[in-house]
């Protein structure tokens, strides 16, 4: 079974606070089976791949559930993706259909499109009946998840795919990350002995449901039959008043929505909040300062789509100790850190983050190649760089997509920026690699705030080596942010190629 049983207690209990109503477990429970029977009727049924277009709304998690409940398997689509990046992905994976929120522009697609509505309240608030005793969220392995009843294209469901999740595309085509039903329940449990999470927990998510960030808060909360306020987005006033006026204990941030956040009076958000879990992007020395003036409870992490969510996690008092550590992996998942041999690096030393664990993914859908190259012996070799100091706490470099390469030298843009951050002036910096005939990749830098370069470029020299130093440069009003809110650097790789 997917979530366990919960006690008649919390089926009045708020479930999901959303900006277009509230449903208490017992109301969420009563939609869930009308979103199951209306996919019934459009002819959904066990391992079917359906792709869903839209945006954070209670009726996304909804169908979500109710694909579960029968066995399909959702394609949760990026809302930024142009017409042609949806076709390739809905018709890459398989998908049945493709389902969308009526607020959502459809692109041509080769598959069935259906629509459903946005409804400004709850449709389906029905009382609880009495003497009842299924959970609000039970999903038995065995009945519509039983393997053989449909034969699915490539057998998904005999892996117990529970999504499938198309990670950047940083170097070339993405890929769909398969994450099974026991991945996602590994890495919740896992998550709720790390954050010390109960049942009294509420969760603020402004993450996408799209993003495994995202969806995963919903995994963890309904579970436990904890409390999820799920907003549209990431909106700076709604969500600094969501935390001044509910009993919010727990957020998911990255370190930009961090950063602006803590430009409002964080002194006015109620007690209640134990813990930001900030991950996505390294935390730069500067910010965690400014969180331990205000003795935030602030918990990095370091996750990625293809190990379900979080790997490493690091309490709040750690993270004031090492503030750019990630902590140690939670319980059931080990690291290593290796070099291009896959031997294990020495302690301290930078290499790859190679992942083990039953969080790790299936593979890749219809992608054995990639598959093979990133999951050998069953430990996943992430591509990201990073070390692990003598207390086991890992460090995380740079992610390998962004690594620079340049007459031979790698560089990370993380040390350059980290650096640049130190100055006055210096609002917000990224550091990027473009194409060089020369010398393969020059550094790229794209700076907010009022700065004078050639100050500045000199000013480096004390502190970088000559090769690291930035030869192109743009000032910018604010940096490109992706659906997550993290710095799009594909965006600013273009901007400078353009």
């Amino acid at each position: 079974m997917l979530y366990p049983y919960l006690t008649r207690a919390t089926q009045n209990k708020p479930a999901l606070i959303t900006p277009h109503g509230t449903y208490t477990y017992a109301q969420l429970r009563e939609a869930i089976q009308h979103d199951r029977a209306q996919l019934r009727e459009w002819g959904i049924q066990n391992g079917d791949v359906v792709a869903i277009l839209a945006h954070n709304h209670p009726v996304y998690v909804r169908m979500i559930i109710a694909l579960w409940e029968l066995g399909a398997i959702p394609l949760p689509l990026n809302t930024r993706l142009t017409g042609d990046e949806i076709r390739y992905q809905v018709e890459f994976a398989g998908a049945t259909c493709l389902i969308h929120a009526d607020d959502m522009p459809v692109p041509d697609v080769d598959v069935a499109v259906y629509g459903f509505p946005l409804s400004p309240q709850p449709p389906f608030p029905i009382a609880w009946r009495k003497g009842e005793q299924k959970s609000p969220l039970s999903m038995q392995w065995g009945g519509d998840l039983g393997v053989g009843t449909q034969t699915s294209p490539l057998s998904v469901q005999d892996l117990g795919v529970g999504c499938i999740m198309f990670t950047s595309g940083t170097s070339g085509k993405p890929k769909g990350a398969m994450l099974t039903h026991d991945n996602l329940i590994a890495n919740a449990v896992a998550s709720h002995e790390r954050l010390n999470m109960t049942a009294d927990d509420h969760w603020l998510c402004v993450l996408p449901l799209y993003h495994i960030g995202g969806l995963s808060i919903f995994v963890r909360c309904f579970m436990l039959g904890a409390t999820v306020s799920l907003f549209p987005r990431f909106d700076v006033d709604s969500v600094y008043h969501a935390l001044c006026t509910r009993p919010i204990t727990l957020i998911s941030l990255v370190p930009t929505m961090l950063y602006r956040l803590l430009e409002r009076d964080v002194r006015a958000w109620t007690p209640s909040l134990r813990l930001i879990l900030l991950g996505g992007a390294a935390a730069d020395e500067r910010l965690m300062a400014r969180c331990a003036d205000f003795r935030l409870p602030v918990a990095t992490t370091y996750g990625l789509t293809e190990a379900s969510s979080q790997v490493c996690t690091a309490t709040p008092d750690m993270t004031y100790r090492k503030p750019a550590s990630v902590g140690k992996p939670m319980n059931g998942i080990t690291i290593r850190i290796v070099d291009e041999h896959e031997n294990t690096c020495p302690t301290g030393t930078i290499g790859e983050i190679a992942v083990r664990g039953k969080t790790v993914m299936a593979g890749y859908y219809h992608d054995d190649a990639s598959t093979a190259k990133t999951i050998r012996d069953g430990e996943l070799f992430t591509g990201d760089m990073g070390y692990v100091d003598r207390d086991g706490d890992l460090w995380v470099i740079q992610r390998r997509s962004d690594l620079i390469v340049t007459g031979g030298e790698n560089v990370y843009p993380a040390e350059i920026e980290a650096v640049l951050r130190q100055f006055s002036g210096v609002a917000d910096v990224a550091v990027v690699g473009i194409p060089d005939p020369e010398w393969g990749q020059i550094v790229a830098c794209a700076l907010v705030g009022e700065v004078d370069i050639p100050h500045l470029q000199a000013a480096l020299r004390q502190h970088l080596a000559g090769y690291k130093i930035p030869r192109r440069w743009r000032i910018l009003p604010t940096l490109p942010l992706n659906s997550t809110g993290k710095v799009d650097k594909g965006a600013l790789r273009a901007l400078f190629e353009g």
